[in-house]
């Protein structure tokens, strides 16, 4: 599981949450966060959805370039991929 900590602006992940705090638990007094998803990506920024969770963003150069790449195993040109996606 995944955290938000937002004295670091960064991930922290439960085996470092418990190695440091002792919990396997959000704990906002300290700055840690619930996430609203599990992020499989390294987020650029989060956006705060609540007092108690923060939302993990994507990179758009990433989500271009996955969508790039499932366009072209679907037997898209190169051309009609750069159509579709503005390129």
């Amino acid at each position: 599981m995944k955290y938000y900590n937002l004295t670091a602006d960064s991930l922290i992940d439960g085996e470092e949450l418990i190695a440091k705090y002792g919990s396997l638990q959000a704990i906002p007094e300290l700055g840690i966060f619930n996430l609203s998803i599990q992020p499989d990506y390294v987020p650029v920024g989060f956006h705060k959805i609540d007092s108690r969770t923060f939302y993990p963003i994507e990179s758009y150069v990433t989500v271009k370039l996955n969508a790039a790449k499932a366009l072209e195993e679907a037997g898209y040109t190169a051309d009609q991929i750069a159509e579709i996606l503005d390129i």
